[in-house]
């Protein structure tokens, strides 16, 4: 298998599992349910929120993350790249 086919198969990969979870997620996660879904403690949470590591913006003073670009954060799917377009809906 070349580059090109593999890169092919994990953007599929990734795309399905991107859309397979997106139904079993509000519109946006906040912090306490990032701490749910993520193995780190609700501080950690907010350290990583606040210094952009986990997509998410500061609203009416709580954090708030979109549903589709935690999921693209969390499978890998950078900003720039083409699946991260293809995963907003």
């Amino acid at each position: 298998m070349d580059n090109k086919t593999l890169n092919l198969t994990v953007k599929e990969v990734l795309l399905e599992l991107i859309r397979e979870n997106r139904n079993d997620l509000p519109f946006a996660l906040g912090a306490d349910d990032l701490a749910e879904l993520l193995p780190f403690h609700i501080t950690q949470i907010y350290l990583m929120l606040g210094r952009g590591e986990i997509p998410g913006k500061k609203i009416g003073g709580k954090w708030v993350c979109q549903r589709d670009a935690f999921l693209a954060w969390y499978y890998g799917v950078h900003e720039e790249s083409d699946l991260a377009n293809e995963v907003r809906i």
